[in-house]
């Protein structure tokens, strides 16, 4: 479906092709026109689905349209609730964006007559579920609500059926599924060797941009540093990190200064970059469901990612779950030609001391159908 068919005023449809975006994305054909008739949405739609823009336009479309009065009392009439700050940023910048030809403005919360709630399942899981019942105790109670969530369990139903009066339900993949041009691998590596074998696939493999995930703060900043250390420029972000340096990290990641992005779930819900070809999950998440939110980061907008899962012995129990979550089982591959590097403990229990002797021959092992793990090839 073509923008020029949707019925959005022309200063939007100005403001969309000034972005190159032409075609409507599922997520925004079936949301837009609900949204502008002024129903309640609830959207099932993974990140990197042009999302944000399935609601900003038409909250922008009516808000434009309301009388002279009300756009004169200048007071917030829409209302985005997002897990993270730098998700915040990023929805804020869109409607920055999408309605830079229109004579609005951007608080008095009484005259609110929209309310977004954006991955709304990441919400509930950081525990804002009573925050977000004390924001709604300021707004009136004949507004349009709007919800948006990658994944769908027993708490985001009671909100939404709390929440949302006869809403339109709006799906671009089946619930709990993961982006379908995201490509899935599962890596059976013992734990001492997840870092050696990381290092291998980005040399070897030709990755230039990749986001790997990790379960802790302090394994972010270890595998960082020890990435660095071996000339892949790499930096951590998580919660401990400040906002300022989590937006310097991000920006030198989306710059290509940094070759690797280390980051914990949290601090990953702000990450949106329509060309990340890869995504690595060096730790397997506890909530299977994080899985999903995981390698949404890659695989964005349509296009192609590849999304691979290091699996210790004593996380395939996680594994299981989260194929049973997909309802389907990850391909599972072996890198070519890496050995695993001896690791010996010193007596005295120190830790840390590794010997970089290869061991045995190479193994050779079958890499997956298609380029090698979304490589692209040169021209």
């Amino acid at each position: 479906m073509n923008f020029n068919t949707s019925g959005l005023r022309s200063e939007l449809l100005d403001a969309v092709e000034s972005r190159g975006y032409k075609e409507m994305t599922p997520i925004q054909s079936k949301a837009i026109p609900a949204i502008l008739e002024g129903k309640d949405v609830l959207g099932g739609a993974q990140t990197g689905t042009g999302k944000t823009a399935a609601f900003a336009l038409p909250i922008l479309h009516r808000l434009s349209d309301s009388d002279d009065s009300q756009k004169r009392n200048r007071t917030p009439r829409a209302l985005v609730l997002t897990p993270t700050r730098e998700l915040a940023d990023q929805v804020g910048e869109s409607f920055k964006d999408y309605g830079k030809y229109l004579k609005l403005r951007t608080i008095n919360l009484d005259q609110i007559e929209t309310l977004i709630l954006d991955e709304a399942d990441r919400m509930l899981d950081m525990g804002f579920i009573r925050d977000i019942q004390k924001i709604l105790k300021y707004l009136p109670a004949k507004r349009q609500n709007l919800m948006f969530s990658a994944t769908y369990d027993k708490d985001i139903r009671k909100l939404a059926n709390g929440l949302l009066n006869n809403p339109v339900s709006v799906e671009v993949a089946g619930r709990n599924t993961a982006a379908e041009k995201v490509e899935q691998f599962v890596h059976h590596v013992d734990k001492t060797q997840k870092r050696h074998l990381l290092a291998h696939l980005i040399k070897t493999e030709g990755w230039y941009q990749v986001l790997v995930f990790v379960r802790t703060k302090h394994g972010a900043n270890r595998l960082a540093k020890q990435l660095a250390q071996g000339k892949i420029p790499s930096a951590a972000i998580h919660g401990d990190k400040s906002q300022g340096a989590r937006t310097r990290a991000l920006s030198q990641f989306k710059q290509g200064d940094l070759q690797v992005l280390v980051a914990t779930d949290v601090a990953a819900r702000g990450i949106h970059l329509e060309e990340l070809t890869h995504v690595v999950n060096f730790d397997l998440p506890q909530v299977p469901e994080d899985y999903v939110h995981r390698i949404g980061r890659t695989g964005r907008a349509g296009k192609s990612g590849t999304a691979i899962s290091f699996v210790s012995s004593d996380e395939k129990k996680l594994l299981q779950r989260i194929e049973t979550l997909l309802k389907s089982s990850i391909k599972q591959v072996r890198a070519q030609n890496f050995v695993p590097v001896q690791v010996e403990t010193p007596q005295g229990g120190s830790h840390g001391r590794e010997h970089f002797q290869r061991s045995g021959r190479p193994q050779r092992a079958a890499r997956p159908q298609g380029s090698s793990y979304g490589r692209r090839k040169s021209s």
